[in-house]
């Protein structure tokens, strides 16, 4: 049985617009044994726990906290 996989978009702000950055970065997560990121970002869950998802464009970063529950 196949579950839908949660995908995410990273969006910022320049000059007042508001812009798709998710092409732009990249993505990792804080314990692979909790979770994985695929090719088409969407969150692949390996066991339960908690992680932090961490997006990074250049020497910029942005982390958020993912719980994964069976």
């Amino acid at each position: 049985h196949s579950r839908a996989r949660p995908r995410f978009l990273l969006s910022g702000k320049f000059d007042g617009r508001l812009i798709d950055l998710t092409d732009s970065a990249q993505f990792s997560s804080s314990d692979e044994a909790v979770f994985t990121i695929n090719h088409v970002n969407e969150i692949v869950p390996v066991g339960d726990g908690s992680a932090e998802l961490v997006a990074t464009i250049g020497s910029h970063s942005m982390k958020m906290p993912v719980v994964v529950k069976s």
